[in-house]
């Protein structure tokens, strides 16, 4: 078996374990404010499909399109980490947000002269909207549910000692922004040179595809110790998982740094 392919079986292997994990349902045991369960389903359910989608496109070679989501798969452990330093506080402002959000698109769409479906929470929207009014102008809230920047949220998370063995996601976190925008840096997985021509590369090349599978598994592991440590019950160890089947290694800065260099190319 390729050195790629083992590790798209590896991957495969993890899908089918945390499918069996959660095979009847999420379970929280957490007894505090609702909304912690909300936040915690959307989370966990976004990473597996987000990790699956990494997963397929890897499979046919596009490892450099997968780092797209291997960002947002980043940008969500650095959420949840920054969200265990105060679950329940946290987790009513990310519900709220969610909450202020579909009731002014209900509010946008009903101005309009459109006749949109009621939100089954409609009630409880219109409750928050009201409060919201009575608020001074300069402290209602803003269209984020934090007003901590992507960094400071990073730095509050390693400040305060939450999942120790993450403290670089922020790190990691810069060095796929580097690659995963339309930049000079991002060119050359796109473009190549040969003789002094540029020429296009409009098929996959199929490098890249073992780093960010590998950086995926890292992070849906760190994922869901994230959501385990605010009350999601099912713990599985994927990095024991996947290194049973492939060597994966956890992510440096400067592994992922690599990201932005061609590897040696291979085929899908």
């Amino acid at each position: 078996m390729s050195e790629g392919k083992s590790y798209i079986n590896a991957g495969q292997k993890v899908v089918t374990a945390i499918d069996e994990l959660f095979v009847d349902g999420i379970n929280l045991t957490y007894t505090g404010v609702p909304q912690v369960c909300g936040l915690t389903g959307y989370y966990w359910t976004r990473a597996r499909r987000n990790y699956i989608a990494v997963l397929l496109l890897c499979d046919k070679g596009y490892g450099v399109e997968a780092q797209v989501l291997v960002r947002t798969m980043l940008e969500d452990l650095i959420d949840l980490r920054y969200i265990a330093t105060d679950p329940e506080n946290l987790s009513v402002r990310w519900a709220e947000h969610e909450g202020r959000y579909r009731y002014n698109h209900y509010r946008k769409a009903l101005e309009a002269g459109e006749n949109p479906e009621p939100p089954d929470d409609l009630a409880e929207l219109l409750e928050l909207a009201a409060r919201d009014a009575e608020l001074p102008k300069k402290h209602r809230p803003k269209n984020s549910w934090t007003p901590l920047q992507i960094k400071e949220r990073a730095c509050e998370a390693d400040r305060l000692g939450k999942l120790k063995g993450a403290e670089h996601s922020y790190g990691l976190y810069q060095s796929l922004c580097e690659h995963t925008h339309g930049s000079v840096v991002a060119a050359k997985d796109y473009l190549e040179m040969v003789d002094g021509v540029t020429h296009l590369v409009p098929e996959p090349s199929g490098y890249k595809r073992v780093t960010s599978l590998a950086i995926a598994t890292w992070l849906l592991h760190w994922t869901l110790k994230a959501l385990n440590s605010i009350g999601l019950q099912g713990e599985l160890d994927v990095m024991e998982l996947a290194n049973q089947y492939a060597n994966f290694n956890e992510p440096t800065v400067d592994d992922l740094n690599r990201i932005v260099v061609p590897e040696v190319a291979g085929t899908p």
